[in-house]
């Protein structure tokens, strides 16, 4: 019948049908070898379509250009059949991505294999093996009141007969987060349900920072007349001696310029009375050019200048004269410090003793020791405490807030002697107390975030504080505790601004040798990490705690600036970043100053044992540059370092909006900026465009930002802004693109930036790199070979191939002097790579890249963030695309910090524990009550 029927079909449909039926088979081979050619990513073609579809980036285009027509040529290859290995170099060109896969491991083995330095743990993020401690025995070891009868030396009953019969404690304790966090656990399991009202606990910041740079001054005895005061915090002759070392060296480098000029190094120096009329000659005439400009200019301008003069701005208001006297200059301590005998009779800070200088504040400059020593003696004498702490879990919170009735440390408070008379413990384990607790009281979840979209809308970008003010004053009888410290700071931030501008809010650890201490809160400041592993450690908790914390909190908060750009490139912060950028709706940092101001967030203790103090600015209601001293609206800091993530509000302002955004107004529509125009604010303009700033002046338009996108920022849920590629091609023209930053060069093949000089010097001798790097495999089998004739010099070959730090100083200064000296002909010697360099880089295949893994840092980098970034390549390839990835964040793994425990590694770092430390304290307790006695015998003699 078909026959029948085909048979009568005209030929035309014939052949069409023929035609479409070889074009659909066609559609469906092509189909396949797309499909299949997609896992190897070596088509040109390919990389052809997708790299003309990603205009912002040649991101992709690096990862697709990975493929070689020799790349796994047997020739070329390091594992030939001579090693036994053909089915493996099978294995590589039938699926190249798991070959390399599978030699990563291989080297992972091999390395921890020989690890001779002992380093490798950092890449085992498991803290479940370091959850335990023990309690100090002063807490349960009992006085044995009568020798003759055997008594326990432990103890078990009430905390009563623990006050009277336990041995005595010491005056200093060292501090560990596992044992406060473990007691304070414990706390909340038990008293938790009973509290009607919300649960109050004891606090003092001894238990909760590590204040142990105090310690030789809490133990130097009262009655020693060398007893440290104010002075010792002083850092005005350090400055002295830092600005005379550095006039020295600028008068050596004078002398080396003048030498290579062919001058007379010893001719004598104009004076200082030449200099300055040397300089005034040239100002006059500056002056006098600038002064012609400025003539026409102003006349152009009075009109206008009239019409300002009738607005006061806020850069014309007279500033406070602390903020601009000697800001750059160490200050006299005693401006911000009080000795010991000097403290009011009624301080109360849960202290028996102190160091004998006590900071209450912060002014000038001090050295980094010094200014360690004034925020730990700040949180110990005269901070207040925070208004809450909110302990996060894996699916929310809880919160408790202060008893301020009670501030003795833990050593004092009785709290550890309770969890001992609880559970007849001599120990204490953070992740069984936590865990303990959340099995039997629920977590506070109503708030957390799991849209994968989070809508903006207008009313989240303005907020009428006058009228705010004028509902909390009508109301004020039935205000919290929290609402009504809310309203004096929206009271005096009004009132500053309306006289004179407000003061800087927050204050650095401004430094006399560095400017990098600006990026550290000074309370908390613990010396300077700029550059270091340990501050890599510190952001990724940062970051992702805070992501945690605003989450499970209902704050809709977003990565900005350069933190969104780095998350974009891998989804982890550069490693050159020293500080967070994050940004919130004005509606949603009302409701952190509102009900989150001053509160301490501890990390789930799950993934680390962070401690964080979130501190908003008073002055919120200033919604523009003003005098400039408050840019930050907020900042979320890392008690034990000092870093911190910079908080901004996006808000309508009375700013004046940039010319893209105005060119959209209706013809017609007045602005402040036209002539003869009545309008006198730009809030209604701004209103009207949908677009919203932060004091910085950064402008955002709605459509930019919302809806924000559910993503994954170093592991952590978080969100992004809806038109990221635009807001990050304006603020940085060629941020999607270019692929080398300072230092820095970004690596497709293994999605991480790395180094310049270590690409340097890979590309320059691989050969020498390999014997290097695998100097530890050689000598373990050097020694296991039997034939070893027991000469180590072999072994012991020195294949050193780095500049030393000093070296590369000696090129670097050389090429400054000889620039400056405009030597002749001079050729700067620049290490660094070529671009021809950078593109043989971009071209290495996987054993060459294998190569450039045997140096232990890049390892240990790569291995650590390797499946996250590759998760996150695939997120990034579908946004580029325009494809959703709700499928992809929602099943998601949980994923694990990816760097080390901050706390653990100092730990390891300084081969101690907290057990070594309660023996070494108490030896340093004994010592300092045995010297008492001595004075106290001393004075008591000098007195008969």
């Amino acid at each position: 019948m078909s026959h029948h029927i085909y048979s009568k079909v005209p030929r035309i449909f014939k052949r069409k049908f023929q035609v479409f039926l070889a074009i659909g088979l066609c559609i469906i081979i092509s189909y396949s070898v797309v499909a299949c050619s997609s896992f190897l990513i070596t088509s040109s073609r390919s990389e052809n379509i997708i790299s003309s579809t990603l205009k912002h980036s040649q991101y992709f285009k690096d990862i697709l250009s990975l493929g070689d027509d020799n790349y796994y040529d047997d020739e070329n290859s390091r594992f030939s059949d001579e090693d036994g290995l053909d089915n493996l170099n099978s294995f590589a060109v039938k699926d190249p991505d798991n070959y390399f896969n599978k030699k990563v491991e291989d080297l992972y083995q091999q390395k921890i294999g020989t690890d001779l330095e002992q380093k490798f743990w950092v890449l085992d993020v498991d803290i479940t093996k370091d959850s335990r401690v023990e309690i100090p025995s002063y807490f349960y070891q009992i006085i044995n009141e009568n020798p003759e009868q055997d008594q326990p030396d432990t103890f078990i009953g009430t905390t009563h007969d623990i006050e009277n019969r336990r041995s005595p404690k010491p005056i200093i304790q060292p501090f560990d987060p596992r044992f406060t966090l473990g007691i304070y656990y414990h706390y909340l399991k038990k008293n938790y349900p009973a509290a009607q009202y919300g649960l109050q606990v004891p606090f003092n910041w001894y238990d909760w920072v590590d204040l142990s740079a105090l310690n030789p001054y809490l133990l130097a005895s009262s009655a020693d007349l060398n007893r440290p005061s104010c002075d010792l915090i002083d850092s005005r002759q350090d400055e002295e001696r830092l600005n005379a070392a550095k006039d020295a060296e600028k008068k050596e480098n004078d002398r080396k310029v003048k030498i290579l000029k062919g001058e007379d190094p010893d001719a004598e120096e104009p004076t200082e009375e030449e200099i300055q009329k040397q300089e005034e000659e040239e100002e006059k005439k500056k002056q006098e050019e600038e002064k012609k400009k400025q003539e026409e200019k102003k006349k152009q301008e009075e009109e206008k200048k009239k019409q300002e003069e009738e607005k006061p701005k806020e850069e014309d208001k007279p500033k406070e004269k602390r903020h601009l006297v000697k800001r750059g200059n160490a200050e006299d301590a005693n401006r911000f410090c009080i000795n010991d005998e000097k403290l009011p009779s009624n301080h109360n800070d849960g202290h028996e003793v102190h160091p004998g200088f006590n900071a209450f504040g912060r002014e000038g400059r001090l050295s980094e020791q010094k200014s360690i020593l004034a925020g730990q003696s700040y949180l110990y004498s005269f901070a207040p405490p925070p208004s809450m702490i909110l302990f996060l879990t894996k699916d929310g919170s809880y919160n408790v807030t202060i008893d301020t009735e009670n501030n003795k440390p833990l050593i004092d408070n009785g709290l550890v002697e309770q969890y001992i008379a609880d559970t007849n413990n001599d120990h204490v384990d953070i992740l069984q107390e936590f865990l303990s607790l959340t099995k039997e009281i629920e977590v506070n979840k109503h708030r957390v975030l799991t849209a994968y979209e989070v809508e903006l809308d207008e009313e989240s970008f303005y907020i009428d504080f006058d009228k705010l003010t004028e509902e909390y004053e009508k109301n004020i009888m039935n205000l919290k505790p929290n609402e009504r410290n809310y309203l004096e700071g929206l009271k005096y931030s009004k009132f500053k601004l309306d006289h004179g501008g407000p003061p800087k809010y927050f204050e650095e650890a401004r430094l006399i040798e560095s400017q990098t201490g600006d990026h550290y809160d000074w309370r908390f400041f613990h010396g300077l990490m700029y550059g270091s592993y340990d501050q890599t450690l510190v952001l990724h908790r940062l970051v992702r705690t805070w992501l945690s914390f605003t989450r499970k909190s209902g704050i809709r908060t977003w990565v900005a600036h350069g933190s969104l750009l780095s998350w974009y490139w891998d989804g982890i912060a550069f490693p050159w970043d020293n500080d967070i950028d994050v940004q919130v709706p004005i509606s949603d940092l009302h409701k952190l100053s509102l009900e989150f101001n001053q509160t301490i967030i501890v990390e789930d203790p799950e993934d680390g044992f962070g401690r964080y103090f979130l501190d908003c600015g008073t002055f919120i209601t200033q919604r523009n540059k003003g005098n400039g001293n408050n840019n930050i609206d907020a900042r979320f800091i890392d008690v034990d370092s000092g870093l911190y993530i910079d908080i901004t509000g996006l808000s309508v302002s009375d700013n004046q909006p940039p010319q893209g955004d105005r060119n959209r107004l209706p013809d017609g529509w007045k602005t402040p900026s036209d002539e003869d125009s009545e309008v006198k604010s730009w809030v209604d303009t701004n209103l009207y465009l949908k677009v919203y700033n932060c004091r910085d002046n950064h402008f955002y338009h709605i459509d930019e930002l919302s809806p924000l996108i559910k993503t994954s920022i170093e592991g952590e849920i978080g969100y992004i802004p809806h038109k990221y590629p635009q807001i990050l091609s304006h603020e940085y023209r060629a941020g999607l693109r270019d692929k080398k930053y300072k230092d820095y060069i970004f690596l497709p093949q293994l999605r991480i930036w790395l180094h310049e000089m270590d690409l340097y010097y890979f590309m320059k001798d691989k050969e020498v790199w390999n014997k290097y790097h695998n100097y530890n495999l050689n000598y373990i089998e050097a020694l296991q070979d039997p034939d070893f004739d027991g000469d180590e010099k072999l072994i012991f070959k020195d294949f050193q191939y780095e500049l030393t730090e000093e070296e590369l100083s000696k090129i670097k200064l050389n090429n400054e002097l000889n620039q400056k000296a405009q030597v002749k002909d001079f050729k700067a010697h620049k290490i660094e790579l070529t671009g021809k360099d950078i593109d043989a880089v971009y071209k290495l295949n996987y054993d060459e890249i294998l190569d450039l893994l045997n140096k232990d840092d890049i390892f240990m980098n790569f291995y650590q963030s390797k499946e996250f970034t590759a998760f996150h390549e695939n997120e990034i390839m579908r946004l580029s695309f325009g494809k959703s990835t709700a499928s992809l964040i929602n099943g998601a793994p949980d994923f694990k910090p990816i760097r080390y425990d901050p706390f653990l590694y100092k730990m390891k770092n300084e081969y101690t524990t907290y057990e070594n430390e309660v023996a070494r304290y108490m030896q340093l307790s004994e010592s300092y009550t045995q010297n008492e006695k001595e004075i106290e015998n001393a004075n008591r003699h000098d007195y008969t």
